[in-house]
């Protein structure tokens, strides 16, 4: 089966399980690849000898459960040149609860596509928000504004798929 073309953008994303966790969401959709950026962790990824010496082997792998091998990903420092480069290419949509957010399902898509999640705390960075072409949130209807990065990423990109297979892949 083809890749969809989706990329998933993850901004300085401090915990190395939430890694784990949308790469394996990544694996199960299929997309295109991962790209970590900024303090976004890899070491794992790249030297396991050194997370070994870190004490912390086992944090991306654990949830992941093998995507880190299946899953085509790469690594750029500075997200902002990075989606520069590729805005002519792929619409580029951030998931934040901001004012200028729309609701997830209410907006048209355009394929090939790139998701950009960020920080656990801070989300998204404002100048992404600027970059980005639009900004969807998922709504919250209890007490607390906000999901899991790895669930509010999951619920996202299986929308973004479904989406997908309805409108373009038909």
């Amino acid at each position: 089966m083809n890749k969809l073309p989706i990329i998933l953008v993850l901004d300085n994303i401090r915990s190395l399980y939430n890694v784990g966790a949308i790469l394996r969401t990544a694996d199960a959709c299929n997309i295109e690849k991962v790209v970590l950026c900024g303090m976004t962790g890899t070491d794992e990824m790249k030297n396991p000898s050194l997370a070994k010496i870190k004490n912390s082997l086992g944090k991306i792998e654990k949830t992941a459960i093998g995507a880190e091998k299946s899953v085509m990903w790469e690594y750029h420092k500075d997200i902002l040149e990075y989606l520069s480069k590729i805005s002519k290419t792929y619409q580029i949509i951030s998931l934040e609860l901001t004012g200028r957010a729309e609701q997830y399902n209410t907006i048209k898509y355009q394929f090939p596509l790139a998701l950009v999640v960020g920080h656990e705390i801070k989300g998204v960075d404002k100048k992404i928000l600027k970059l980005s072409d639009n900004i969807i949130m998922l709504p919250m209807l209890g007490k607390k504004n906000s999901l899991n990065v790895s669930v509010a990423t999951g619920v996202a990109l299986y929308y973004l798929v479904s989406y997908y297979q309805k409108t373009v892949k038909k």
